[in-house]
């Protein structure tokens, strides 16, 4: 096992674990900023990216409300404009932008725990595209 027993009962770590833990923690804020640097760049936030043929997530953004989907295509349709022409977006557009805010993540967990629910009672798992 990862951790002995003794370990864990006496909640006290190797050093050689906490220098493991310690590492991938600095990894895991670096590459953090790394995303958020890049999504910046281009006027988008973490959500904007997922892939929105997967049918909860197309649940999901159908269910935004009106001003938050003409938000989320004009960020978009940005994005597109900004990497066909080889620019970034200005420092002053990018301050204030939030990378990690979840509007639409409560959402499409909404429609996965629905779609298992349909699942469990129909036997079956129904898609919006058909």
């Amino acid at each position: 096992p990862f951790l002995s027993t003794a370990c864990v009962r006496h909640r006290y770590l190797a050093p050689a674990v906490v220098f493991k833990m310690s590492l991938w923690k600095s990894f895991a804020k670096m590459y953090k900023a790394n995303v958020s640097r890049t999504l910046r760049g281009y006027g988008l936030r973490l959500e904007d990216i997922y892939n929105e043929a997967h049918p909860e997530y197309y649940q999901g953004v159908t269910r935004l409300s009106a001003e938050q989907r003409l938000e989320r295509n004009n960020r978009l349709r940005r994005a597109i404009d900004i990497s066909f022409k080889r620019t970034e977006l200005p420092l002053s557009l990018t301050t204030d932008q939030e990378t990690f805010t979840q509007e639409l993540l409560p959402l499409v967990r909404e429609a996965e725990a629905e779609a298992e629910e349909r699942q469990v009672l129909t036997g079956k798992r129904e898609s919006p595209f058909v």
